[in-house]
């Protein structure tokens, strides 16, 4: 008995060393002692509860789900367990099985906030699915138009990830929707400064489609962004001889011009 005293002593000692590490956002380190904490002893709800939570930052819903699970399982009238399982299972996308781990626990914690919110989500969700499959759409399609709907309110954060879900959704990052779905995630970007990021997205976009003007004005206003001003420019070149009368092309070509002949006036002289 006293080994086993020791053993849940040290566990919590784990737990703590956890928590600290979660505060900090080094969620891999607390991941580590969250897990040592179970191996030193699997029966308090807790440990699982916050791996899980932790699991979710690092964006490993699997093993979240499954910890969230294992939290009910050991303690069901623990409200959390059925928060982190049912909110890991919308990220894996299986809304039927969150939206039963939802009104299972809401028997039991009836009216609880954060639980009805994971429950609206899924529902909706589930709605949506149903929606796009008798419109014969995609998964991919689907939440790209998620993501949308995320841009136009101006949540760029929120829609980034989402349209990073719908390219993993893609057979094939050539075919248009994952060119739409790369313009959009690069769009938010810009609206975030994210520059570097624009550029991946647009490069890829331009790889199968080297005359797609909005990939082009795009790349090229990140690279005026990360002062590569003759790369903006050459874009630019690239985007008005498709469209020699484009009214952003040409404005922009006319600052760049004017950018680079100024870099070069200021050049020294030898």
């Amino acid at each position: 008995f006293e080994a086993g005293s020791m053993s849940q002593a040290a566990a919590q000692t784990k737990k703590l060393a956890g928590n600290e590490a979660f505060k900090a956002r080094d969620y891999e380190t607390a991941v580590a002692r969250y897990s040592e904490a179970i191996d030193l002893y699997d029966g308090d709800h807790t440990f699982f509860s916050n791996r899980a939570m932790a699991l979710m930052a690092l964006e490993r819903y699997e093993e979240a789900a499954a910890d969230g699970k294992r939290c009910m399982e050991i303690n069901p009238g623990f409200m959390k367990g059925f928060h982190r399982h049912a909110s890991a299972l919308v990220k894996l996308g299986r809304f039927a099985e969150a939206v039963r781990t939802c009104e299972i626990g809401l028997t039991t914690h009836k009216g609880n906030a954060d639980l009805a919110a994971v429950l609206d989500e899924a529902r909706a969700a589930l709605a949506a699915e149903a929606h796009a499959a008798k419109a014969g759409m995609s998964r991919a399609e689907l939440l790209k138009t998620q993501g949308n709907d995320l841009f136009k309110a101006a949540r760029f954060e929120d829609a980034i990830p989402k349209y990073t879900e719908a390219l993993e959704a893609c057979e094939s990052l050539s075919s248009d929707v994952a060119v739409a779905i790369l313009n959009n995630r690069a769009a938010c970007n810009q609206q975030l400064s994210n520059f570097g990021a624009v550029v991946d997205d647009t490069t890829v976009v331009l790889e199968s489609q080297p005359r797609n003007i909005k990939a082009l004005l795009r790349r090229a206003l990140a690279f005026e962004g990360l002062e590569r001003y003759r790369a903006a420019l050459n874009d630019v070149r690239q985007v008005l001889m498709v469209d020699p009368k484009h009214p952003v092309g040409n404005q922009l070509q006319h600052r760049l011009g004017q950018t680079v002949s100024t870099l070069k006036s200021l050049r020294p002289t030898h």
